[in-house]
């Protein structure tokens, strides 16, 4: 949900440029904040701070009753030049979930990057 927020303030050895630039992550969007009531709580929104420090944010938007708060959405980034999961420094590989629903599918692709890594 919020927890993607841990990048917010990070940025390259340069110190200038933030580190989510150009990396595909999700967050809870602000439709979802909207929907539970919680805008003027949370000082920062994921989807707005994403993409204020150029992210490419990703999500899906949910179209039943429960609106995004019952979407499941994860992200997938390894950032390396070729795409493909490695453990040569390359990229980081950074996975994200959308919202609290999408723990099981988030920690899924974690597992099977670090299978590939491992079969490398």
């Amino acid at each position: 949900c919020h927890g993607v927020l841990g990048f917010y303030l990070a940025n390259h050895t340069d110190g200038i440029t933030p580190w989510v630039s150009n990396k595909m992550m999700t967050g809870v969007t602000n439709d979802q904040i909207e929907q539970l009531g919680i805008s003027n709580q949370t000082p920062l929104h994921p989807q707005d701070a994403l993409t204020e420090k150029g992210a490419i944010y990703q999500c899906i938007h949910g179209t039943n009753v429960l609106g995004d708060v019952g979407a499941t959405s994860s992200s997938y980034d390894n950032s390396s030049e070729t795409n493909d999961v490695n453990d040569d420094g390359d990229g980081p590989i950074i996975i994200t979930g959308q919202n609290q629903n999408s723990a099981c599918v988030s920690a899924q692709r974690q597992i099977l990057s670090l299978l590939e890594i491992l079969s490398n």
